[in-house]
């Protein structure tokens, strides 16, 4: 590959033959401009890092919008970066809530979301609800939660026939710390002593 031809001859041609079986309008040279493009937006777009506002299991991803309504009026926030911005200020959704309410009130059923990537706006309550059933663990059938609980209480029984077994050995093993050569002469009890 020279300088002059920038495409190895045996790309080109699987290009020349894919644009040609295909049936593309497209010359060789949109087909790489179009690829160029295509390849440094996604480039662009996994180098740049996902902001956004984690309110419990919910992410709001940047540029969220908010709306809850009260006594005939919207109310509206951002999500800005990492932040929740609600009357140029920086808020937890219940404070935003409050903020307008006037008076502490249920965020998640009071708010609803629309994020970047939705059509139409969501209560928030529904977003949790959506989430908290993709992540639920599978239930259990009952023959499957016996076997779990058989089998744990197995686990638990075989730890504590090791702990047993270990404490009589440790037991067993236990000798007295100055053995006789050790003892000292003063230790040792006098027959006379003995009688008594």
């Amino acid at each position: 590959m020279d300088d002059q031809n920038m495409m190895p001859f045996a790309i080109y041609s699987e290009l020349a033959l894919f644009l040609r079986t295909s049936g593309s309008p497209l010359s060789i040279a949109e087909a790489v401009v179009r690829a160029v493009k295509f390849w440094i937006k996604a480039e662009q777009e996994t180098e740049a890092p996902v902001t956004g506002f984690q309110w419990k299991c919910l992410f709001l991803p940047s540029g969220t919008r908010l709306r809850m309504r009260c006594a005939d009026q919207l109310f509206y926030a951002n999500i800005v970066d990492d932040n929740l911005i609600f009357r140029g200020q920086i808020m937890s959704p219940s404070q935003m809530v409050a903020a307008a309410a006037g008076e502490a009130r249920n965020a998640w059923r009071d708010l609803w979301v629309r994020r970047p990537q939705d059509k139409a706006r969501s209560p928030a309550d529904k977003l949790r609800r959506e989430i908290k059933n993709r992540i639920k663990p599978p239930e259990l059938s009952p023959t499957d939660a016996i076997q779990l609980a058989a089998k744990s209480m197995s686990e638990a029984l075989q730890t504590a026939l090791l702990l047993v077994d270990q404490s009589r050995m440790r037991a067993e093993q236990q000798v007295e710390r100055r053995v006789p050569k050790h003892r000292r002469r003063d230790d040792q009890l006098d027959d006379a002593f003995l009688e008594d």
